[in-house]
Parts: C-alpha cells; structure tokens; sequence
C-alpha cells in the first residue's frame, strides 16, 4: 500500500469512529496518536531530526503543467515533499513539532504562481490548558482587528503560554496552522484584508479568471505570490482524501465548487463522523473539521472571536461556513457577540436582540449569497 493510501485510510478510520476532544489529550500519548494523522514522510514520530534530514517522498503527477513545483518534463511534473510531525515530553508536558516543505502530496493546480519548497518547522506545547482569555473583543474595531488582518497569524501572536519556537528558515508568516497533508492554512483574507469569497458589496468588481491568484483546485488549495501553497478553509480533500486526483484540475472547471466553495467542501464532509482533526494551530491546539461531535455544524454562537472553544474541557478551533472560514486568531477569546467583521458580507451574527432567533439562518451560506453575490462574481468570470 503506497503512503498516500495509508494516509487515506488512517483518515477513513477516524471517521469510523466516535472522535472526542479527548482522543488526543495533553500527554505524549495523545501527542503520537495525534502526530500519526499527519502523512508523515517520516517513520520515527517520536525523534525530530534536522530539517534537512527530514526524510523525502518524490511525487510526479501528468497533466497541464504551467507551474511546477520541481521539475517537469511534457506533461509530467516532478517535486519532493517533507513532512515530520514528532512529538517529546519536557518535564511532563508534550511538543508537538511540525516540519514541512509545504508542497502536497497529491496533483494540485496551482493557480497564477509556481509552488515552491518551504522550510516550515516549529515546536509548540500540545493541546495545552487555555483557560485565560488572551483576545478580548469589546468593540467593532476589536472585531475587524481579530477577524481581518492575516497579521493576527504570525507567532509573535502566539500566546506565550503556548511555549512556542520557530526553527525554519522560512518564516510561518501569516500561517495560523497546518493542515495534516503539510500545507498551510490561513484565514480568507485578500492582500487588501477582504473575504474573497463573500467580499463586501463595494468590493464586488473584480474579475476572476482561470489564472487569476484566487484561483483554487479541487481540493481549494491555492499558491500565493511567496509560492506558499495553501488552504483558506476545510479542504475536501482532508474529508474524504480519495477525491484527490491523479491529473490537477481546477475548482473553475467544477460547477459544484466554482462560487459555491462552501458548499461545494462541506459535501466531503461526513456529519455522523462527527468531531474529524483535520490540522494543528501554531499554538497547539486542533483545528477540526466544519462538524461538532453531534454531527451538527459549527454555529458561530457556540465559538469565541477567534472560532475556538473548550470541548471536553479542551480547547480548540473549529472550521466554519462563515467567515473567517478557518481561525483568524489564537484564543481563548471573547464569546462571539453582535460585532461583526467588515471585510466580509458572509459575517456571523450572535448579538442579543431578536435577531438572534435568526442566527441559525444567519450563520450559513445563504441562498441570497449563493443565487446572487455568487451570479455577480460569475458575471465577471472570463
């Protein structure tokens, strides 16, 4: 069995499963059993070695090859990807530390911009107690400051308590997590700070192409101007991993996903598998997938500013159909409240009044976003 079908089948097993917030608790144990997710190129979970020892897997997908990530010969493109997630104890407390050259472990489209080798590697405390709040949110300005700046990513945000420590040469930057296929995660934000896929009304004009940037595959991974390869919210191909394709292909292609992202990735998603980790913030804790361990989505009104709350007595992050999609911060912080971030037309709503009745409703992808904010972007697709 290759590794990509190890990986696909581990994923497969967790979804069989009832996953708590407690399968991975803050001990080495949990530790391993959380690091194993991840489709390591590495078979020692348990010692980090030099980012350059980092053992290596060669990938070579067929198909339209305007950005390779290594070398490519025709049709055929040829790249190396790392990624070693080990974890140790110091004094009692688990590590967890990720390694990753950032470049997937499956054929991918890149979009406008070639995808190029990272030296992502950081060590942080696992799944630590995070009892205090660390965001406090009492304003609108508050609001769009947590929720609309990709700056709320960099480790200079990460709480101390988190024990955090960057040993790559490339910076995390503006990454607030990593995915369990290695590739970063950030919050969906344009370079102007602007929710790109429900972008306020005044924000409406721009034209979206084959190979514009924002351009996404099939997994909704795209690569930035740094060639930082990317997810900007739940990818589907970290809900059901056989989707991956051997040739790439592009979101624009499928009419299921080009502006319907939202749905178009929750349908990957299985609700009875409940609670699914689907990758780590760079603070430690997990990032789950869109459904809670009740098989319901994430509403906003269950999670603080930063998309987190305490499960199980355990602090994580939870992926949404609302905006910012995947955590913009790093909590704990204020429970979500009235204030709504403005870069955004997809924004949740937990206030007090009696809209609040509308909250399930307002919390979701409605079908006004879907039939016409989603019909202008397509009018201005060439």
């Amino acid at each position: 069995m290759t590794r990509a079908s190890l990986f696909t089948a581990a994923l497969m097993t967790v979804g069989l499963v009832a996953v708590k917030a407690t399968t991975y608790p803050a001990t080495l144990a949990g530790c391993l059993a959380f690091a194993a997710l991840f489709d390591n190129t590495c078979t020692d979970l348990s010692t980090a070695v030099s980012f350059t020892s980092v053992p290596s897997e060669t990938m070579t997908c067929t198909g339209d090859w305007a950005y390779c990530a290594g070398t490519s010969s025709g049709t055929t493109c040829t790249w190396t990807r790392q990624l070693c997630v080990t974890c140790r104890s110091v004094s009692g407390v688990p590590y967890i530390r990720v390694q990753s050259n950032g470049l997937p472990n499956r054929c991918y489209y890149a979009g406008a911009a070639t995808p190029s080798a990272q030296q992502y590697d950081f060590e942080v405390k696992f799944n630590w107690e995070a009892t205090s709040t660390v965001v406090s949110v009492s304003s609108q300005t508050d609001a769009n400051t947590y929720n609309c700046q990709f700056s709320q990513g960099s480790w200079s945000k990460v709480p101390s308590s988190a024990g955090f420590t960057n040993y790559g040469t490339t910076s995390t930057g503006d990454a607030i997590g990593f995915a369990i296929d290695g590739l970063s995660m950030q919050p969906m934000l344009t370079g102007s700070n602007v929710d790109d896929f429900y972008a306020p009304d005044s924000y409406l004009t721009f034209t979206y192409s084959k190979n514009s940037t924002i351009n996404m595959d099939h997994c909704l991974a795209h690569t930035n101007t740094n060639g930082q390869i990317h997810y900007h919210a739940a990818s589907p191909c970290l809900g059901t991993p056989s989707i991956a394709s051997s040739t790439p292909y592009t979101c624009y292609s499928l009419t299921s996903c080009w502006g319907t992202y939202l749905e178009y990735s929750l349908s990957y998603y299985t609700a009875s598998s409940g609670l699914t980790p689907i990758g780590l913030a760079k603070d430690g804790h997990i990032i789950w997938g869109p459904y809670t361990a009740d098989g319901e989505a994430f509403d906003a009104c269950d999670l603080d500013y930063c998309s987190g709350s305490t499960i199980d007595g355990v602090y994580g992050y939870a992926s949404t159909q609302y905006h910012p999609y995947l955590p913009a911060c790093y909590g704990p912080a204020t429970s979500r409240g009235s204030y709504q971030q403005q870069c955004t037309s997809n924004a949740p709503y937990c206030g007090s009044s009696s809209l609040l009745a509308q909250t399930k409703q307002a919390n979701r992808p409605s079908s006004f976003f879907k039939n016409n904010r989603m019909a202008q972007r397509s009018a201005n697709r060439v």
